[in-house]
């Protein structure tokens, strides 16, 4: 694609044409690529699917909770689910990329009930 000036890993990966959320998150230069409007990423990023793991990196629990004692145990893959993902997830929805929040709040079930219990601070 023409919107990369340099090679770099998220350039690769989306070569592949076969990649998952979690690989997206990963990669460094992925908000400036969402911020520029990145045609793959935005078509991507707004199917309701992904808008709704997105939204579950930020609300789920399971991994937000105890992120301390997960830390001490140093598995990378417990870190990524409980600090990268939430953040990567919050910075790519705080993008304001009108695709992705017509999708959230068009067409993710749930989305009125999550935010409603975050603005309460309730956890369930």
């Amino acid at each position: 694609s023409g919107a990369f000036a340099f090679e770099s890993p998220l350039k690769d990966l989306l070569d592949t044409g076969n990649y998952t959320l979690e690989q997206l998150l990963r990669e460094d230069e992925l908000l400036q690529e969402v911020k520029g409007m990145h045609p793959e990423l935005i078509k991507f990023l707004s199917q309701v699917e992904v808008c709704q793991q997105l939204l579950e990196f930020l609300l789920d629990d399971h991994y937000n909770n105890n992120s301390d004692e997960k830390q001490k145990e140093g598995n990378d893959e417990d870190e990524l689910h409980a600090i990268k993902y939430p953040y990567m997830a919050c910075e790519v929805i705080c993008c304001e990329i009108s695709g992705i929040l017509d999708t959230i709040v068009d067409h993710v079930e749930g989305v009125e009930t999550s935010v409603v219990r975050c603005s309460e601070g309730g956890t369930g």
